[in-house]
């Protein structure tokens, strides 16, 4: 609805104006031809800008990006200042200046600049401030941004299975998704629920092959039937009488089995569900409150409790209310378990954690990721269940959350609040995992491998080897049958994908019921959560909003448009007026926000430009209909002036019409007597 409601205004904005400007374009006057050079030394700097970093192999820093932003802006303003102090006729400037006043330079520059281009400045970047740091939160600004940040995720996603990541050090481990695909579904009988003796082999195998981390992102807290059909295909065990039990007794042991003796193993992930619960909406102008769920106790529970490599995690996004897509991630997931509210922490965040400690030392970051959970909001943790409101409203942090020395989430001054812009999943890469399944009562142990991974562009250079592969994403069928086959090449390949990796077991079969609605189309939660993961690698998971350099960089790019607004605008033949104002002020945009985002996007930087483009278009419309009025009132005021010259002028011709009778009567009478004086001389 909002956006419908803007579209219309727009349109009747434009309507409007084009029939304003049709009915009364005879009354304007006549414009000088300057300013398209002003379009097209943006657009060719932006564009040369681009090319020159891609041929020289080199990135754009955000001083670099501002620097350039500057010296553009200084060599449009002198460029114009010189047309139009050359070009511009003398009775421009009188309209101005005041009588006997002699026209000069600094008169010049002062029409030109504190009159027109700080005023759009001025409009421009109090939009900037107001929307940014204010009003941020609010629904009718964040669903628009929303929608134009997904635009931008389009453009930047990996293109061909190739990726594009920042620096080194925050480039995220590599990651292998073990897939409970349509394959390995149907080739299990297409069970009610993942058949829990099946996982239990693939969480041991991915230990035994040298996992780094393993998160299982499936539901375990309901038990599964006890008539439940299952059929392996030689992929696991074919006769269990109670898979369930199977899988308890693996993690129950697990502690003793493979961490005793000071032996390093990989911490196991699970994610805790939660009883449904409907999301609250507080409207377009109210900050959004989210419900606090309560957990689903896990028939795993107990048997787990002791074990410090074994953590629960919640998989839960921020999911945006107009339209159900996932854009935003939780650190702490706000809870109430057994009475008691708490926060559990975010999958992404746990798994972190976990991976940016090079020492391993898994015991001491899942401390310190408990600690900072009851630090997060000390008014809401241990609170009973039932003196508490259904509702919460994610508050700032108090400070930064270190997690290592390449990874830290916030920044001095600038608090997290969950929800907003700051806390965006910076999808890069799309589901696109199309296997083909093999044929029916073949034996022959084939890859385990997809052609869904992804691997990382590096020194411009494309590739997908061992160390450049980002992301893997194994069939688990496949995996399973060939653990049979120790011989094989094939589970040697398998092996490697998984040696000191994570790997993430999930499902992504179209009975999973795990899809979910992303910027970047539908995809398994799975993806979802890997996505997460390289946002918070990315520049500490921040994406930078209300900073002094942001304004700064905001009010060079107002400032430019404020002056290309003038410029070009002016010279357009006034009935193309508004028809040419649309397409050029989206183009604008459009480059802005395209080499915004191509060249700051690796830094964890949003230029929030399209409110404040928006702000100065309209103040621009204002101010060229206030002086459409000014020239109006002038006119009228000639014309009334005229009217009564004409007036005047017609009593004088009256007037001279009435003496000009009168003497020829008087001429007429003269005549009369000189004919009667003649006629008595002669007699």
């Amino acid at each position: 609805m909002l956006y419908a409601l803007t579209l219309a205004g727009f349109v009747f904005l434009f309507v409007t104006l084009w029939h304003f400007v049709f009915v009364r374009r005879s009354e304007l006057e006549p414009s000088a031809q300057q300013g398209m050079d002003i379009y097209v030394s943006v657009f060719i700097a932006a564009i040369l800008g681009v090319v020159m970093s891609k041929w020289l192999d080199t990135d754009f820093s955000l001083s670099v990006y501002f620097v350039w932003l500057g010296i553009m802006t200084f060599l449009i303003l002198i460029f114009l200042l010189w047309v139009h102090i050359r070009s511009s006729p003398k009775r421009k400037l009188e309209k101005y200046k005041t009588p006997g006043e002699k026209p000069n330079l600094w008169s010049q520059i002062k029409l030109f600049f504190l009159r027109r281009v700080l005023g759009h400045l001025i409009v421009g970047v109090s939009m900037a401030v107001l929307s940014l740091y204010w009003l941020h939160e609010y629904p009718f600004l964040a669903d628009p941004e929303d929608a134009s940040m997904d635009f931008v995720m389009k453009w930047n996603q990996c293109h061909d299975g190739n990726c594009i990541f920042p620096e080194e050090k925050n480039i995220p481990p590599k990651i292998v998704l073990l897939n409970i695909d349509d394959e390995t579904y149907k080739k299990w009988g297409k069970p009610l629920f993942t058949p829990r003796h099946c996982l239990k082999d693939l969480i041991e195998f991915s230990v035994k092959d040298g996992a780094r981390l393993i998160v299982v992102d499936i539901s375990l807290s309901q038990r599964s039937p006890t008539d439940q059909r299952f059929s392996s295909s030689g992929s696991c065990q074919d006769q269990v009488q109670d898979q369930d039990q199977a899988l308890k007794d693996y993690l129950a042991s697990y502690e003793k089995t493979h961490c005793g003796n000071g032996e390093k193993c990989p911490t196991i992930i699970l994610v805790h569900d939660s009883l449904p619960t409907k999301t609250e909406k507080g409207g377009e102008f109210k900050v959004q409150s989210l419900p606090v769920p309560r957990t689903r106790q896990s028939f795993l529970e107990e048997s787990i409790k002791s074990s410090p490599h074994i953590q629960w995690a919640s998989p839960s996004h921020w999911v945006s209310v107009f339209d159900g897509v996932a854009r935003r991630f939780w650190l702490w997931k706000p809870m109430c378990e057994e009475g008691k509210q708490k926060f559990i922490p975010s999958v992404e965040l746990l798994v972190a954690s976990l991976i940016s400690k090079e020492n391993l030392d898994y015991g001491t970051a899942v401390k310190e990721i408990e600690g900072m959970g009851k630090e997060v909001d000390p008014d809401f943790v241990d609170r009973d269940c039932s003196t508490s409101t259904d509702s919460y409203k994610p508050k700032p942090l108090p400070g930064s959350v270190v997690l290592s020395e390449n990874v830290k989430i916030g920044s001095e001054g600038l608090p997290l609040t969950a929800g907003r812009i700051d806390q965006r999943i910076m999808f890069i890469m799309p589901w696109k995992n199309n296997v083909e399944e093999e044929e029916e009562g073949s034996n022959r142990p084939v890859s385990a491998l997809t052609n869904g991974d992804y691997g990382r562009v590096k020194n411009g250079k494309e590739g997908k080897d061992e160390n450049e592969r980002i992301l893997s994403i194994l069939s688990a069928y496949r995996y399973l049958v060939l653990q049979r086959h120790p011989d094989s090449k094939h589970l040697e390949e398998a092996k490697r994908e998984l040696q000191n990796n994570v790997v993430i077991i999930g499902n992504s079969h179209v009975d999973a019921e795990d899809s979910h609605k992303t910027p970047l189309g539908e995809m398994p939660g799975m993806l979802v959560i890997v996505n997460a993961i390289y946002s918070i690698f990315l520049n500490g998971g921040l994406i930078e909003t209300f900073t002094l350099g942001k304004i700064l960089g905001e009010a060079l790019l107002i400032m430019i448009f404020g002056v290309a607004l003038m410029g070009f605008f002016s010279s357009v033949a006034r009935i193309w007026y508004w028809l040419v104002m649309i397409p050029v002020t989206v183009l604008v945009w459009f480059i802005f926000t395209w080499v915004s985002s191509t060249i700051l996007w690796k830094d964890g930087i949003w230029i929030d430009f399209s409110l404040p483009l928006v702000a100065v278009f309209f103040h621009h419309v204002v101010d060229k209909f206030h002086e459409l009025r000014q020239e109006t009132k002038k006119a009228e005021k000639k014309l009334s002036n005229a009217k009564k010259e004409l007036s005047n002028a017609k009593e004088e011709v009256d007037k001279v019409k009435k003496q000009l009778q009168s003497c020829q009567e008087k001429l007429d009478q003269c005549e009369q007597d000189k004919q009667r004086l003649s006629l008595g001389l002669t007699n």
